[in-house]
């Protein structure tokens, strides 16, 4: 196990640490806000993307790094993912929640429930729809469809680009947050993480149906899916989840002091970093 220790910090930042393309990205607070680019392999710093300010939403996709709320709750900044050059600012008419991309547009999440499908070559907004969300907290492009968590409400929204309308709301005893990735089988699993109830509850993405909720304990603040596993990055350890059941497959207990607050891998190098956010453990 590499343990890394230098001056880029996430302090109380979950969920700050993401593997892509090959790259391991981190968002920074302690002292500046900045993005750091490090090398997978071994952790070392090679760029930096200074920001004067903390996004609101950060996604990665068609090469590029999307930013919103950079210079106002509204815009969004676009940056080239290899030499950190701004490409194009603009904005949505709706202050940002989420972003994630999809296979052929990048989708932005208003925090009113409006959802908007930017076109990845142009930056330009080419569509703009109602989810009937109160309070949505996240945006997952997962498949062929948008998935939208309005969480504190117990409700899931799924989104069909194809019809450009939502086809399912789905509703929940759990809240919290949404996790959906596509794992290297192929599985499109989506996840629903709850903090305050401590569960981890697998969402069959084809159905809308959910699996038996699995108790992973307290301090949940990350998940990825990765190497046929959910990873979650929860305080004192880190959990690796078998979708199968759910169960508990795994549990690695960090370094005394240490407080797992986010979590990236890489399928490639077999990776797998967890990042300090200095979060209180329960």
């Amino acid at each position: 196990m590499l343990q890394l220790h230098d001056s880029y910090g996430d302090e109380h930042l979950p969920h700050s640490v993401f593997a892509v393309d090959g790259a391991l990205w981190q968002g920074v607070n302690q002292g500046y806000e900045v993005l750091v680019r490090r090398i997978m392999t071994t952790g070392d710093v090679v760029d930096k993307i200074p920001l004067h300010e903390l996004p609101s939403a950060l996604a990665f996709g068609f090469g590029s790094i999307w930013l919103s709320g950079l210079t106002s709750p509204t815009s969004i900044d676009r940056w080239d993912a290899v030499s950190g050059q701004p490409q194009k600012s603009f904005t949505v008419p709706a202050e940002i929640a989420s972003m994630d991309d999809g296979p052929n547009a990048m989708w932005v999440l208003g925090s009113a429930g409006e959802l908007f499908r930017v076109d990845p070559i142009t930056s330009a907004l080419t569509g703009t729809y109602e989810t009937g969300t109160i309070k949505p907290g996240v945006v997952v492009a997962l498949g062929n469809d948008v998935w939208i968590c309005d969480c504190d409400f117990h409700r899931i929204v799924e989104f069909d680009p194809a019809s450009n309308k939502v086809v399912r709301t789905l509703s929940f005893p759990q809240s919290g947050f949404l996790v959906g990735l596509t794992d290297l089988a192929g599985a499109t699993t989506l996840w629903l993480l709850d903090p305050e109830a401590a569960t981890l509850t697998p969402i069959n993405d084809q159905t809308g149906t959910a699996g038996q909720p699995i108790g992973i304990g307290a301090n949940l603040h990350d998940a990825t899916v990765a190497f046929g596993s959910v990873w979650v990055a929860a305080g004192d350890k880190v959990l690796r989840v078998e979708g199968k059941g759910p169960t508990v497959s795994a549990r690695i207990t960090m370094p005394k002091g240490f407080s797992a607050g986010s979590i990236a891998a890489d399928p490639k190098s077999g990776d797998l970093w967890v990042a300090d956010c200095g979060c209180p453990i329960q």
